[in-house]
């Protein structure tokens, strides 16, 4: 049995809710609308996005709370766009929820929400000078998306030449590292526990392209090399992994066969990009340092990029660097840690602008003493506008 309940709303006219006799809502989709939703609403429950999905003509059966998790789920999309199409499928399921239009005077509650709705998408596409006057939207843009997504603001060079990336000491070290794979496709590398074992940590030692001090610390204090004394492979192997350049499997590390090409010359500039989104995407940068976490600096990487990327030429401080790319969220935590220090461009050098040197996208110059370096200025290198465009 269906039971039919008739509204009528001066927005959208005449809508007809109906109920099965589970008390589920019929909702009318058109296909435009559930591209909408299953393209953008990427949160919502895996059971709910399947029942869209697996619709043939447009109807679906919800629940009230799942319908109110689409309409929450869609507001969020509105947010961020400014879409008319789901600007109209937010109000239009508006309508279907029985509970904010079944009395008349819900009328006025629907168009201020609607209203306000309007305010919060006009914010979220005016230019901010705190977001170095790009629009909310615009930077949630460059934090929250994929990489690898066509819509991405931030566009990489996977194209770059040999010659080009072959100047990084890390794409060096992970093609001798990957090659030591390939080259021996039988042999028991792996511990149980997933490490190199300690005779290949010994011929990676010999190998790679390591600080001459760091590798004297490692052989003067280890009478055993494991694959956790040298910081170099361990980084290397995690991301190399990460990156899906190599599986586990028992005691052998194996290349998959996608990947195999990637360590022909031609095709160097893809191996550098997915070390590169391997490291700043997947990574995590704080394990490399004694700070504590603070997510927001990697967690924003895509910002900071863009921020970057305005430097032109320009020289400057870390901590000059450190106003300019870190948004004021991650400022705010940052300083609620009480960090004992003084200089916060520190802190950024750290953290992330060593590691942008370490892929040569930065030119760092540093003052070395006794027992430690400090950075004190900071620029692009020619290979950064090469390697990453911005397309706003």
């Amino acid at each position: 049995m269906m039971v039919l309940v008739v509204l009528t709303l001066g927005i959208q006219g005449t809508i007809i809710v109906s109920f099965d006799q589970n008390g589920q809502i019929e909702i009318s989709l058109t296909r435009d609308e559930q591209q909408i939703i299953l393209g953008e609403c990427r949160g919502l429950d895996a059971d709910l996005l399947r029942k869209i999905s697996l619709t043939l003509n447009g109807r679906v059966y919800l629940t009230s709370v799942e319908l109110g998790q689409l309409i929450e789920s869609i507001s969020h999309v509105l947010s961020r766009t400014k879409d008319i199409t789901v600007d109209d499928l937010y109000v239009k399921l508006l309508t279907y929820f029985p509970d904010r239009v079944m009395e008349s005077n819900e009328k006025e509650t629907l168009t201020d929400s609607i209203g306000t709705i309007t305010e919060l998408i006009n914010y979220n596409h005016t230019p901010n000078p705190e977001l170095g006057d790009l629009s909310p939207y615009q930077a949630s843009q460059l934090i929250d998306a994929d990489w690898n997504e066509k819509d991405c603001p931030l566009r990489f060079n996977h194209d770059l030449t040999f010659a080009q990336v072959n100047q990084v000491v890390f794409f060096r070290n992970a093609r001798r590292f990957l090659k030591l794979i390939r080259d021996n496709p039988k042999a028991d590398m792996a511990t149980d526990r997933g490490n190199l074992n300690r005779h290949y940590v010994k011929i990676l030692l010999d190998q790679l392209e390591i600080d001459e001090d760091a590798r004297n610390y490692v052989l003067k204090y280890n009478k055993v090399i494991n694959e956790a004394d040298v910081r170099e492979i361990h980084v290397l192997k995690l991301v190399c992994s990460l990156a899906g350049l190599i599986i586990n499997r028992g005691k052998r590390f194996v290349i998959p066969q996608q990947c195999q090409p990637l360590l022909t010359d031609d095709l160097a500039g893809e191996l550098y990009y997915r070390l590169f989104e391997a490291y700043f995407k997947r990574f995590n940068l704080g394990y490399c340092d004694g700070f504590p976490e603070f997510e927001g600096i990697q967690a924003t990487i895509g910002y900071i990029l863009y921020r970057i990327s305005v430097m032109a030429d320009k020289r400057m401080k870390p901590s000059e660097l450190f106003d300019l790319t870190i948004l004021p969220a991650v400022r705010e935590a940052i300083s609620q840690a009480k960090l004992v220090i003084k200089d916060m461009g520190n802190l950024l050098a750290i953290r992330l602008l060593r590691h942008l040197e370490m892929f040569r996208l930065l030119d760092c110059e540093v003052q070395r003493k006794e027992f430690y370096y400090s950075m004190v200025s900071v620029g692009k290198s020619p290979l950064y506008d090469q390697f990453i465009r911005i397309t706003f």
